[in-house]
Formats: structure tokens, C-alpha cells, sequence
């Protein structure tokens, strides 16, 4: 009688139990992080290079496991999420830089301002706003930022950083006046440096107007204000008071009224229109009897 010989197995050849490689769960979970929080600015490409390392690593490990290793699907996941937020937050940082160096420009004018130069800052200023920011004003703003913030210094970059700071706008809208149409007009806030510590500096621009954009001194268009706010004190200094400034008006102009040429014939009455009255005749005298 014959025996089957069952199948044995050695040490290395019985089968193993394979399971998820942990560095591949942590580069997936990285890369979605990285897409998430691609905003904000020295996390999410930090977050990105992370998975993406743990991502090749998982690789490595799974393919030398002879199977014991599995996930090679969440690492190549992770991999590429984190390259995709890499790249997006990369493109995040360099756009916000530039977008906040642009408004290094504006904040020269807080610095002219500071130096008292009223003919470099009514460069940068409108017209109306030239005329509204008087020799007294000017003393009085640099007197007062000097005094609380010392001078300035520089634009604070950081996305994150920028819209953190919009939680003073209220404030600075509140002292603003009215437009016409009964909106407030909203300050662009940057945040800012000076000597003495941080603060906040609202740009108010010139509204419908890109002819006065200058790429030098004023990218986005002529000053209408500036105030800088101080977040130790909750005192906003503007360059000129605001309710000095009056709100822009929005009046429709008369119609234009072109005058007939030589040779066209005289307009005729409509049917609506009441004819000219005739000119009265004068009553005959009575005559006196012979």
C-alpha cells in the first residue's frame, strides 16, 4: 500500500502572513496632509517631503519582504500626494511672497510719512487725498507711530501670517466713512514691522481707477489712506483723519445735448406736445361820435 508523502514545508519556505507596511500608511496619511493644508505655508511642503520619503522607504522594505510586507498601493498613494502637495504649496509660498512684496512698496509710504517728505508722498497719493493730508496731519502721524512703534521696518511675510491678521479689519472699517451706496469701503490689511514690535498697516486704494497704477511705486493703484494699527494698544493712526475724507459721490451727469446742424429742419411738435399759443391781437379803440 502506498502513502501519499504530505507536502512539508521548511522553515523559510512555509507561507507567512503578510501584512501593511506602517511607513506606507504614514506616507499616504502625510501626502493627504500635504494637500489639505497646502495653505498653509511651512507646513504643507515640510509635510509633503515627509511622506514622500517614507513613501520610497515603504517601497524598499516591501519589495526585500519576500511578501511579508504589503501596501505597495498606499505607499505609491502617498508618494504621489505628497508630491502633488508639494508642488502646490511651493507654488503657494512663492506667489504669497511675491503678492506680499508687492505691498512692500505701500509700506514705503508709511516710511515717507514717517520722514515727513510731503512731495515723495503725494506721489503716491490721489489728488483728493494730496489735498487732505496737510503739513499738520503728517506731524501728527509720525509723532504718533514713532512714539508707539518706532519706525518702520518691513512687510512680515507668511500666508498664514496674512490672513491671521484680517481679525483687525473690523476695526479699521468701523472708522472709515460710508460710500454713498451706504457700504463701507474695506481696508487691505499687511501685516508689518516696526521697531518696537509688530502691527498692522491698512491700504486703502483708489477704487476704478488702474490709470494711476505706477509698477514702482504703487502696483495696484494710487493711496486714498494708510493706517497703521497697533495690537498692543487698539489704536489706529491714519495718515489722514477719515472723516475729513468725503465719500465718494455717485451722481449721474446731464445729458449730452449736441445742437442741431445748419441745414437740419426744425423739430416738429408731437401729438403730446401743446402747439405754441398765437400771439394775441390788440383790441380795436371805440370810436368817438362826430
Amino acid at each position: 500500500m502506498t502513502q501519499l508523502n504530505e507536502p512539508r514545508f521548511g522553515i523559510d519556505d512555509a507561507p507567512l502572513n503578510s501584512r501593511t507596511s506602517v511607513m506606507a500608511v504614514i506616507s499616504l496619511v502625510c501626502g493627504l496632509a500635504s494637500l489639505v493644508g497646502c495653505c498653509l505655508l511651512g507646513i504643507a511642503p515640510g509635510v509633503g517631503i515627509i511622506g514622500g520619503i517614507f513613501g520610497g522607504l515603504a517601497l524598499f522594505r516591501i519589495s526585500t519582504s519576500n511578501g511579508r510586507l504589503g501596501g505597495s498601493g498606499l505607499a505609491i498613494g502617498g508618494i504621489i500626494t505628497s508630491l502633488l502637495g508639494l508642488a502646490l504649496g511651493v507654488i503657494i509660498v512663492v506667489g504669497a511672497t511675491q503678492f506680499l512684496n508687492t505691498f512692500e512698496k505701500y509700506g514705503k509710504a508709511v516710511e515717507i510719512a514717517q520722514s515727513s517728505d510731503q512731495s515723495a508722498l503725494n506721489n503716491m497719493l490721489t489728488p483728493q487725498a494730496a489735498n487732505l493730508a496737510t503739513t499738520e496731519g503728517l506731524a501728527d502721524f509720525r509723532s504718533k507711530t514713532l512714539a508707539d512703534l518706532g519706525k518702520y521696518k518691513r512687510v512680515r511675510p507668511g500666508l498664514l501670517r496674512f490672513f491671521l491678521n484680517m481679525s483687525s479689519v473690523e476695526q479699521a472699517a468701523k472708522a472709515l466713512p460710508s460710500t454713498s451706496s451706504g457700504k463701507k469701503e474695506v481696508p487691505i490689511p499687511v501685516p508689518v514691522e516696526f521697531e518696537k514690535g509688530p502691527a498692522s498697516m491698512f491700504v486703502q486704494l483708489e477704487q476704478n481707477n488702474p490709470a494711476g497704477a505706477n509698477p514702482t511705486t504703487t502696483p495696484f493703484g494710487l493711496v486714498e489712506n494708510i493706517g497703521v494699527y497697533d495690537p498692543a494698544t487698539g489704536k489706529i493712526f491714519w495718515l489722514i483723519d477719515p472723516s475729513a475724507s468725503p465719500a465718494p459721490s455717485t451722481t449721474t451727469p446731464p445729458p449730452n445735448k449736441t445742437p442741431p446742424s445748419p441745414g437740419a429742419a426744425p423739430a416738429q411738435n408731437s401729438p403730446d406736445t401743446p402747439a405754441d399759443a398765437p400771439a394775441k391781437q390788440p383790441e380795436p379803440q371805440p370810436v368817438a361820435p362826430k
